[in-house]
Formats: C-alpha cells, structure tokens, sequence
C-alpha cells in the first residue's frame, strides 16, 4: 500500500536538501581565506651615494631575485551575492635572494669608476596589509577575482658582495627595512568540499614600490613584483 504522506516527506526533504546545498556555495556571509605556495620575488634596488668601500663613494644598483614561500590569509564578510569586503596579509619569505651583475658606480680620488658585482643576501621578506575585494563573477560558481591595495613592507637582509673591485673588498650592505604603497591582484577558482568549505588554486601578483634606510642611514629606494601561485582552503 502506498503511503502518500511518506513520497510527499521525501520529496520535500529533497527540495530542503538541494536549496541548502545550494546556499552554501552563494558566496554569503562570513569568510574566512588561507593560502599557500610558490612565487619568485624581484626587487629592483638603487642606493643614494654612500661609502661602498674605502675611498669610493658611489652609489649601487641592481636587481634582487629569489624563489619564495608565498602565503595569505584574509578574513571579511559579503555585503552582496558573490562580493566579499575585508582584509588581507600577503606575505613571501625569501630565504637566500641575491643580485648578479649589480652595479656600483662612483669616483675614487676623482676619477669615475663603476663595476659589477654579485651580492648574496640574508633571508628577506615582502609583506602587504591591507583591505581585500574578493568577486565571485558566479555567485554560485568558483571562478573568483580578488585585490587589495595597503601598506608595503620590506626587510632587505645583510649582503656580502663575492671577490673583490681593484683589489679593494666592498662592505657589505646592512640589512634594511622599507615601506611604500602595495598591491596585489588575483584570480582563481575554488571547489565545494563540505558545508561552507572549498579548497582551489590562486594566481596572484602583488607589486610595490617604497624605500627605507639601512643600518647606516642610506637610503635605498625598491621596486617589487612577486608572481605567485597558491594553493586556498576557503570557508564562506
């Protein structure tokens, strides 16, 4: 004997099912973000004149490059279907960049002198903070688009320079700290795993420009553009 009530409950628990299933990948609510991989850190550098060895005053320019952990973590809240407001730390650690054929150029009792150098550097970091706009182009899809806009900040570590410039060994560059404007774009696209949670795959840029002293007060002025590809678990 059929039981009517019984097909009507199922179907209803059905619909019920499906129309949680669905609001959970709307893009609503509370959101919460962590990422990680790889990205390749490039830091185009110029000094203002200092004593780069003995009797040379000069100044040193050049390009800082080196492979980087990249990770992010974001928290925020939609303010619409699929569009999420909210803030952001972007960060890289690199632990051993270096520079090849930077150029130091000066006078030595007078004369123009300039050479090229390689400098290997101590671990460096590039951190952005600031807010996010995270955009999901389907409100129910995974395709996303992000960026943020805020606060640079760089540590430069100590450099020492391979060989030697007229016999002369150049100083080492101290470590220095810098901070300028920063931003970072992105897009990506993210799975529903469970619930409220999607794990996907990030490509993301974040660029800056800034500068700083070093331990001795020169001041040094940076450019930095950091590709990245990251690996996300997201729950919104």
């Amino acid at each position: 004997m059929k039981r009517p009530w019984l097909v009507g409950a199922c179907a209803a628990f059905a619909v019920l099912a499906s129309r949680n299933a669905l609001a959970q990948t709307r893009h609503e609510g509370l959101y919460l973000r962590a990422g990680v991989g790889p990205s390749y850190f490039v830091d185009s550098v110029e000094s203002e004149p200092y004593a780069i060895m003995p009797g040379f005053v000069g100044t040193a320019k050049g390009t800082v490059k080196g492979i980087s952990p990249a990770f992010e973590i974001a928290a925020g809240h939609s303010v619409s279907r699929g569009l999420i407001l909210g803030g952001g730390v972007y960060a890289h650690v690199v632990p051993s960049p270096s520079a090849r054929g930077a150029e130091a150029s000066g006078t030595v009792m007078g004369t123009n002198v300039s050479a090229n150098v390689d400098i290997n550097f101590a671990s460096s970091s590039m951190v952005l903070v600031g807010p996010v706009a995270d955009y999901y182009v389907d409100p129910e899809g995974g395709f996303h688009v992000q960026g943020s806009l805020g606060l640079g900040i760089l540590t430069l570590g100590e450099g020492t320079v391979e060989g030697t410039v007229m016999g002369y060994t150049i100083l080492p560059t101290p470590s220095q700290k810098g901070y300028g404007l920063a931003a970072m774009v992105g897009a990506g696209y993210e799975w529903h795993v469970a619930g409220k949670w999607a794990l996907g795959v990030l490509a993301r840029v974040v660029a800056g420009r800034g500068s700083g002293d070093d331990g001795a007060g020169v001041s040094w002025t940076h450019t930095v553009f950091v590709p990245g590809l990251l690996a996300t678990v997201t729950m919104n």
